[in-house]
């Protein structure tokens, strides 16, 4: 479910007292403007789809890194240790974690043999980074009370692309070009700090964009719902950046989107961060205006750009306004 604040904690948990966890529609990432929005508002599992190219791990991390350091931000580590206890509450009390007596069973929840979990690697595309596609394609299981796997493509198989490198950590990297297209059959390899491994035979099938939204087209089971093209939704400046201003002086900053699915956007100021001073104005993502006497100081703002059409994907960065005397 796409869940609202109000909704899964007032009333689900708050008046109906669900102890269980929230779990979004597969692929619903797609359509909410970021990860650690809607982990906060109460969904503890997110169920990205095959076809994000968006890093949810990496934008939840960075939301976490600046509640510590002060910026705007939207959820907290002890709330993402909410949501984790949520999902473990409901393993460890489910049915199947007990036996016909009755008696705790423990053994149903561990997972001895290593084994690479990955089933399908996402298509690579010529003049595309590859981690805007899929942030992880590679993880592995089993093997418990090992602290760390380590990936690699074995010998036996066809090797990567040259443009593309498979680290340890199974994070796929690097932008294929257009000599590097074809079909790859890899024998992917894990090996756990204990020393078991085991391998997995994965395909990884390097195309171009118009070649691929075209089989897309002409493929029957893919024609209810086609693939859009998909840059990224970014902001320019981007997050973090110093906009400087001086009192009783004109100022002007436009803030532009580029990216995701669409090329129209609307732009507002998130209560998230703090209100412009006085003298200046926010108006389609133009900042202007002159600072007035006695607004001099550091002003945390959030801008959101949300597409007009397309996917209404938003995305916001978050900037540090210097007005100076």
């Amino acid at each position: 479910m796409r869940c609202q604040r109000r909704i899964a904690a007032g009333i689900l948990r708050g008046e109906w007292h669900y102890e269980g966890f929230v779990v979004t529609d597969w692929g619903d990432f797609d359509e909410i403007p970021h990860a650690a929005d809607e982990m906060r508002a109460g969904n503890d599992m997110i169920m990205s789809g095959y076809h994000t190219r968006y890093k949810i791990p990496d934008q939840i991390y960075q939301n976490v890194v600046k509640s510590y350091s002060g910026q705007p931000h939207t959820v907290s580590l002890d709330q993402l240790r909410r949501n984790a206890a949520h999902v473990l509450n409901t393993i460890l009390f489910s049915r199947n974690a007990f036996n016909e007596d009755g008696d705790y069973n423990l053994e149903k929840h561990i997972q001895n043999k290593l084994e690479v979990m990955t089933t399908q690697l996402p298509a690579a595309i010529v003049g595309m980074d590859y981690a805007k596609i899929k942030a992880n394609p590679i993880v592995a299981s089993g093997s418990e009370g090992a602290n760390r796997y380590t990936f690699s493509i074995a010998a036996a198989g066809d090797p990567l692309p040259a443009s593309l490198s498979l680290h340890g950590n199974g994070f796929i990297t690097g932008i294929p070009a257009p000599e590097d297209m074809g079909n790859y059959n890899l024998l992917v390899r894990v090996e756990d700090d204990r020393g078991n491994m085991a391998t997995k035979p994965l395909e990884l099938e390097v195309a171009n964009q118009k070649e691929k939204v075209k089989d897309q087209e002409n493929d029957e089971t893919t024609k209810a719902a086609p693939l859009p093209v998909d840059r990224g939704l970014m902001l320019d400046p981007p997050d973090n950046s110093e906009l400087k201003a001086t009192i009783s002086k004109a100022f002007s900053r436009r803030i532009t989107a580029s990216g995701g699915t669409v090329e129209s956007f609307s732009y507002t100021l998130s209560p998230k961060g703090d209100a412009l001073p006085k003298g200046l104005t926010f108006q389609d993502g133009l900042i202007s205006g002159k600072p007035e006497p006695g607004t001099a100081g550091v002003y945390a703002i959030v801008v959101r750009a949300s597409e007009i059409g397309g996917s209404f994907r938003s995305s916001e960065a978050g900037y540090r306004l210097v007005v100076s005397e």
